[in-house]
């Protein structure tokens, strides 16, 4: 199983008050998430963060691939 880093954008919320011109700064944000590759499915990733024997996972991530801008393989050792 593939260890990957996933760069991609993902939607942002703050509650904090925001004037017209602040709000120029707020926007998507870019992430960088790293995970075993569970699953790559037509529309998204399945990554787990935590990998146990006989294939058995926690703590999965689903990122859809409309917001990737990279998937880089790492090396485990």
């Amino acid at each position: 199983m593939r260890v990957v880093k996933i760069e991609w954008i993902d939607a942002s919320y703050n509650s904090s008050s925001y004037d017209k011109y602040d709000v120029r700064e707020f926007g998507p944000v870019t992430l960088e998430t790293v995970g075993w590759l569970v699953e790559e499915r037509p529309d998204c990733y399945i990554l787990a963060m935590e990998l146990h024997p006989r294939d058995n996972f926690r703590y999965l991530c689903s990122i859809p691939k409309s917001g990737v801008v990279k998937v880089t393989g790492l090396r485990v050792r």
